[in-house]
C-alpha cells in the first residue's frame, strides 16, 4: 500500500491505536489510553477524528476481522520453537535452552528494523530459530562434552518446516542474510561504549508547555547572619538613680500607657 510521506505520522499512530484495541480484548481489559491521549503523547499534527478514521481504514486494508487476533513474527516464532524442542525430546536429544525474553528480543531487533520490513512472518520466525540453534551448537562445543550427533537432525526438520509453510529458498536466504545483518549491526552497537553525552530535543510545542529551567540553580547562596546570644546583650548602666521597686506602687496607673504625638 502505497501512502504520502505527509500521511505516514497519522498511519503510525492509527496502527498504535489498532494495537492497544487488540491488546485490550486480548487480554479483556478495558482501554487505559484515549485516541485524544494517544494523540497527545504522540506530538503528531493529526487530531483525534483523523486516527479514528486511518484505523477504520487500516482494518479494512488489512482484512482484520473483529474477534481474530493477528498473527505476528512472535506467535510464529514461538509456534516454530516448540515445534523444534518437541522433535529434539523426540531424537533423544536435549531440548535447546531458550528464554522467552531472548526470543522477544531477537524478534523485537528484527521486526523494528526497517531492513526486515517486508520479510514474511513465518520466514523471519524460522531464521530466528536457525539462529538460536546455531548459538546452542557453539554452545554445546565450548562445554567440551562435544555436540550430540542427533543434535544435526534438528536441522533437518527446520528444512522440513520450511517445506510446509512453501518458503523458497532464495527467499528464505535473502531473509537470513537481512537478519544477519541487522543483528551483527545490533551486536556492535552494543559492544561500543557510549562516550557522548546525552542530549534532549523537544520540539517547540513542548518547549512552551514546559517551565523554563534555564535559570533555576541548584545551590542557594548562603545568607550571613549575625546571631547574638542573650547574654551579649549590653547592660546598662543605672548609676545614680533610685530602684522603683521600693517605691510605693500603689498610685501607678494599671492601664497601658499610649504615646501622644502632636504637629508642632
Amino acid at each position: 500500500m502505497k501512502v504520502r510521506p505527509c500521511h505516514v505520522p497519522c498511519i503510525t499512530v492509527s496502527c498504535m491505536n489498532i494495537a492497544i484495541d487488540e491488546y485490550a480484548e486480548h487480554t479483556r481489559q478495558t482501554r487505559n489510553v484515549s485516541v485524544e491521549e494517544l494523540v497527545s503523547i504522540s506530538q503528531s499534527a493529526c487530531t483525534a477524528g483523523d486516527v479514528a478514521r486511518m484505523s477504520r481504514v487500516i482494518v479494512d486494508k488489512l482484512a482484520l476481522a473483529k474477534g481474530c487476533r493477528y498473527v505476528s513474527v512472535l506467535d510464529w516464532a514461538r509456534l516454530l520453537w516448540r515445534l523444534v524442542a518437541g522433535a529434539a525430546r523426540e531424537l533423544g536429544v536435549t531440548p535447546p535452552v531458550c528464554q522467552e525474553s531472548e526470543l522477544l528480543n531477537l524478534v523485537e531487533i528484527a521486526a523494528c528494523d526497517a531492513a526486515c520490513a517486508n520479510a514474511r512472518a513465518s520466514e523471519l520466525a524460522l531464521v530466528l530459530v536457525f539462529h538460536k540453534l546455531e548459538q546452542q551448537l557453539v554452545e554445546w562445543s565450548r562445554d567440551g562434552t562435544g555436540v550430540p550427533e542427533d543434535a544435526y537432525y534438528l536441522y533437518d526438520f527446520a528444512a522440513q518446516l520450511q517445506a510446509h509453510c512453501h518458503m523458497s529458498d532464495a527467499s528464505l536466504v535473502a531473509t537470513r542474510n537481512r537478519v544477519r545483518l541487522v543483528l551483527s549491526r545490533y551486536e556492535a552497537r552494543c559492544a561500543a561504549p557510549h562516550r557522548q553525552r546525552l542530549v534532549w530535543r523537544l520540539s517547540e510545542r513542548t518547549l512552551k508547555v514546559l517551565r523554563p529551567t534555564d535559570r533555576l540553580g541548584s545551590l542557594l547562596p548562603t545568607i550571613e547572619e549575625q546571631h547574638f546570644a542573650v547574654d551579649s546583650t549590653p547592660t546598662r548602666n543605672r548609676s545614680g538613680s533610685e530602684s522603683s521597686e521600693s517605691e510605693d506602687m500603689s498610685d501607678w496607673p494599671r492601664s497601658p500607657v499610649l504615646p501622644v504625638y502632636c504637629d508642632n
